[in-house]
């Protein structure tokens, strides 16, 4: 693994402040593993994956739970619209489902009145009566899609994501915490310990 990895990490570097302000990259091969921090970053910063959640965590549990036989591709979740078949498991992984990308759901919230499960509940409720097109015509990545998808996996194990994703997480050796983007950092993690998400 060892050919190469200079020219990898000279792109690396030349990339801060230009595409990313910090990063960590790992690299694994058998039993060969290579970890070098860029920018910012040190081994032991947490970065932001928000935006990763979808391939990370509910897709991961979603194959797990197939795998299991707890959940099924072809299992219907929503009703059929706009003269489409009714949406399954494989459609709303496969952003298939007839939702827009994304809707501003966090304006259809009670905010700041409510409790933050009440506010899960809506969000969720919101995603599930949005108006779709037909299901399986065109891929749209879709945020609402997913939100709907992650209920789902909720509800069947009784679980919240959170809670399903840190034992998986766990055996890989990976430190995982959920926060809202207003919330403090999880116990023991320092704001400095925080990957800046944008350069200034």
């Amino acid at each position: 693994m060892s050919a190469g990895w200079d020219g990898v990490i000279s792109l690396c570097e030349q990339a801060v402040g230009k595409a990313y302000p910090a990063a960590v990259l790992g690299v694994s091969l058998g039993r060969d593993r290579k970890l070098a921090p860029f920018g910012s970053a040190v081994l032991s910063t947490w970065f932001d994956l928000a935006s990763l959640t979808k391939p990370l965590v509910t897709a991961l549990l979603c194959l797990r739970l197939i795998e299991s036989e707890q959940l099924f591709l072809e299992e219907v979740v929503l009703p059929a619209s706009a003269g489409g078949p009714p949406v399954t498991v494989r459609m709303l992984l496969r952003h298939v489902s007839g939702f827009p990308a994304w809707l501003p759901l966090h304006e259809q919230v009670s905010g700041a009145h409510g409790t933050d499960g009440r506010r899960r509940a809506e969000v969720i409720a919101a995603a599930e009566r949005a108006e779709r097109g037909p299901a399986g015509v065109r891929a749209v990545y879709s945020d609402l899609g997913f939100i709907v998808l992650g209920a789902l996996l909720e509800k069947r194990t009784g679980l919240r994501l959170d809670a399903l994703t840190a034992p998986v997480f766990a055996q890989l050796g990976a430190e995982l915490g959920y926060r809202p983007l207003d919330a403090p950092p999880p116990d023991g993690i320092s704001e400095a310990r925080c990957a800046p998400t944008r350069t200034e």
